[in-house]
């Protein structure tokens, strides 16, 4: 973040460059697109979101123009930074038997991050990935940095949940907080807010068979009971083993 804002001062100078990439790793709904885009607006920069189908272009050679067009474009509105999500679907391993199409993305590709090296760019490439092992081994080189984001611990977890039920009527009390985070070891901060959802409409729907039953207009639907947190939980690990 600090020579991304003071650009000037670190790019001018050789050793105190930063590095031209990073990489973010871990399982799926940790928030890693939401760490690179909070990346983006603290350093105050333009960010660029790159997702692979993008790239993939019909006719041949024109996906290598498309990795181009993104890089030169970069190197106009500079500083700013690249992200690249689920970039081990666009640079896997590369094989004998891979087409060249395919081949020749990747080369493109690693050719454009080393002339940010090169020419001293002030251009971060920020990518992506559930499954860092599978990725090109000449990409950990330009990707230097790399970041594992982990599933959320317990304090994380409350503090989830806590921003989730913000606007929850009467407010979830922080004994109540306290069991959920207890109770969904284990889950992303993208299995929790699918959790939030899951148990509000449990309520919802036991608000709504109310008011069909007594033709009573209410505004509040109530709190959400633990026996709804316990549904969508149940609910969430189910189609975690499944997926």
């Amino acid at each position: 973040v600090v020579p991304m804002q003071n650009s000037d001062v670190f790019y001018k100078n050789k050793s105190l460059r930063p590095p031209s990439g990073i990489l973010l790793s871990g399982p799926p709904g940790t928030g890693k697109t939401l760490l690179a885009t909070s990346l983006a607006s603290e350093c105050n920069v333009p960010f660029l979101s790159i997702k692979p189908s993008m790239v993939e272009q019909k006719y041949f050679g024109e996906s290598e123009k498309m990795v181009k067009a993104i890089f030169s474009f970069a190197s106009k509105i500079q500083p700013c930074i690249i992200f690249i999500d689920e970039i081990d679907s666009m640079m896997r391993n590369r094989s004998d038997f891979e087409h060249a199409s395919t081949y020749s993305i990747k080369t493109q590709f690693l050719q454009e991050i080393d002339r940010i090296e090169n020419e001293g760019m002030r251009v971060v490439v920020v990518a992506a990935t559930n499954n860092p092992h599978g990725l090109d081994k000449a990409l950990y080189r330009r990707l230097p940095r790399s970041y594992t984001v982990d599933k959320p611990g317990v304090q994380a977890r409350v503090d989830i949940l806590k921003r989730l039920t913000a606007n929850e009527q009467p407010p979830v009390k922080q004994p109540e907080i306290d069991w959920i985070a207890e109770q969904t070891d284990g889950l992303s901060g993208s299995d929790l807010k699918d959790v939030y959802k899951a148990s509000a409409a449990v309520r919802n729907e036991f608000f709504s068979k109310q008011l069909l039953e007594s033709g009573v207009i209410s505004t509040s639907p109530g709190p959400i009971r633990r026996p709804h947190w316990d549904s969508a939980i149940s609910k969430i690990r189910h189609t975690q083993r499944f997926s």
